[in-house]
């Protein structure tokens, strides 16, 4: 299972996983979540400035979730706050906005400022505007592409393979999407608040 990440993971570069719909409906979500090193379902992890929270898009009702998120974000002195999921908030693509999620998890990032919201489940790459002071990305184009969509939030969408780059500093946060060949083909600074 982590013999795709072998290179990267040997570099030292930590793996972070969210569960996705598929690892969910099969019921091996548990054992997977196990064997990649992630300590459950839902979970925050500092690295430097940044807080990153990954949360189980696929139980976004689950009580037990929420409350360890709005107890997560509460207690957070980061000043970078990153969400990542699998099933995403904002899209137009070819399954769009997963309205579940934004009414579980929208207005806890809204509340406690969270920056950056990525997510995959669509194929391809999309960037939001800001919303609420929040910028979300779908980054989910490793697999089989689909078109890519646009609405009154899209800044940016291809069907494209790439991969998301982000840098942080104590002032800003840069967040490039590369693409196969190694070019940025979209590129956002969010500045600290």
């Amino acid at each position: 299972m982590l013999e795709p990440f072998r290179e990267t993971l040997t570099a030292g570069v930590p793996l972070i996983a969210a569960l996705g719909n598929h690892d969910s409906d099969s019921g091996h979500g548990p054992a997977q979540l196990q064997a990649l090193g992630q300590p459950g379902p839902w979970f925050a992890r500092r690295f430097g400035p940044v807080l990153l929270v990954v949360l189980d898009s696929n139980r976004p009702d689950d009580p037990d979730q929420l409350r360890w998120l709005g107890q997560t974000l509460t207690a957070s002195d980061s000043p970078w706050t990153v969400a990542a999921m699998h099933h995403p908030m904002r899209s137009a693509g070819y399954h769009g906005s997963d309205l579940d999620v934004r009414r579980a998890f929208g207005p806890l990032f809204k509340r406690y400022g969270v920056q950056l919201v990525l997510a995959g489940h669509d194929h391809d790459y999309q960037r939001s505007r800001s919303i609420d002071g929040t910028t979300y990305l779908v980054s989910g184009a490793a697999a089989k592409l689909r078109p890519a969509g646009s609405n009154e939030d899209t800044v940016v969408s291809q069907s494209i393979r790439h991969f998301l780059d982000v840098a942080v500093f104590t002032d800003r946060l840069v967040v490039q999407a590369v693409n196969q060949q190694g070019r940025v083909f979209d590129s956002v600074v969010l500045s600290a608040p």
